[in-house]
């Protein structure tokens, strides 16, 4: 849902000067390409383990769908 007067801003882990590279590129070594994502690059990334794929999630969300009751 986009709000008209809401701004969205993201900021990775990549972007902000106080974490570095070094640190960043162990913390990818470590946890492995998506937990690393989803914990520094702001991203939802789509698993093994979770309940409903993303492509369902994300049709749920629509204005398209005709109330039950007027």
């Amino acid at each position: 849902m986009h709000g008209g007067s809401w701004e969205r801003t993201i900021v990775t882990a990549e972007q902000c000067e106080r974490i570095s590279a070094e640190f960043l590129a162990e913390e990818r070594r470590t946890l492995g390409e998506m937990i690393y994502r989803q914990e520094y690059m702001c991203e939802f990334v789509q698993n093994d383990e979770q309940v409903f794929p993303t492509e369902i999630i994300a049709a749920a969300f629509t204005d398209q769908v005709t109330p039950l009751w007027r």
